[in-house]
């Protein structure tokens, strides 16, 4: 994940895929985005929605804070 989020040519498709596989990853990434905190209408289901919302700097930083 770290080497493809650095990656200029990498596109977010490539970054939710590659999250998709990990479940305890997608878990704690849907567990920063949907709290009531940011009052979004509906609740973001997919990676890709989480991403996005996110950035791939954010998304980067969870990656590294969950090895530890």
């Amino acid at each position: 994940m770290i080497n493809i989020s650095g990656k200029e040519e990498t596109y977010t498709y490539d970054i939710t895929k590659l999250i998709s596989r990990d479940v305890l990853l997608s878990t704690k990434i849907h567990k920063v985005v949907n709290p009531s905190f940011y009052n979004f209408p509906n609740e973001v289901v997919t990676i890709q929605q989480a991403l996005t919302i996110l950035g791939t700097n954010a998304v980067r930083s969870l990656v590294l804070f969950s090895l530890f």
